[in-house]
C-alpha cells in the first residue's frame, strides 16, 4: 500500500501531549485528519483506511475522520510549524510537538504511512505520521509583528 498524501485538509481530536483519555492510552499522540468530501471518504474506506463517521445530532453522517498517530520511535516523523506570513517554518520534536494541542491550526499538508493490521480476522490500515506541515492561523497583531526578530527566550 501506498502513502497517502493529503494537502490543505483540516485536523481535529489534537493530542500531541500524548494525554490519557477515554479512546487514548497514556503517551499515545494523535490527531485526526477531517475529511469531508464524499468522494474521497468513500474510496479510503474502500481502500481499508480506519475512516470513521463524524456525525451530527441527527445521526446522520457529515464527514469522516482518520486518526492518525504521531510515533517517535525508530523513524520520527519530520513535523514543522509555518507561518505564512513570515515565511517561516519551525521543525517539531517530542519535546515540542505539543505546542500543536494549544495553537490554532488553519491547515496542513500530510503524508501518512500505512500500517496494515489482522485481528481476529479483521482486518484495516492504521495511519501514521510520517511528514506534516502545520499552517498556524495568524490573527492581525501575528501578522502586525511578524517581521520583528525574535529574542531568545527567557527561562526561569
Amino acid at each position: 500500500m501506498d502513502r497517502l498524501r493529503l494537502e490543505e485538509v483540516k485536523i481535529i481530536f489534537k493530542n500531541f501531549r500524548g494525554e490519557k483519555g477515554p479512546y487514548n492510552a497514556d503517551g499515545t499522540r494523535t490527531f485526526s485528519v477531517l475529511i469531508q468530501d464524499p468522494e474521497l471518504a468513500a474510496q479510503l474506506i474502500h481502500d481499508g483506511w480506519a475512516l470513521k463517521p463524524l456525525k451530527n445530532e441527527d445521526d446522520e453522517i457529515e464527514a469522516h475522520h482518520l486518526p492518525v498517530k504521531v510515533n517517535f520511535g525508530r523513524t520520527p516523523p519530520r513535523i514543522y510549524k509555518v507561518s505564512i506570513t513570515t515565511g517561516h517554518q519551525l521543525p517539531l520534536n517530542e519535546k515540542t510537538i505539543d505546542m500543536l494541542d494549544y495553537l490554532p491550526v488553519e491547515y496542513v499538508d500530510v503524508i501518512l504511512n500505512p500500517y496494515s493490521w489482522e485481528v481476529r480476522g479483521e482486518t484495516g490500515i492504521k495511519a501514521y505520521c510520517q511528514t506534516m506541515y502545520v499552517v498556524i492561523e495568524e490573527n492581525e497583531l501575528d501578522i502586525k509583528w511578524a517581521n520583528m526578530p525574535s529574542a531568545a527566550p527567557f527561562e526561569v
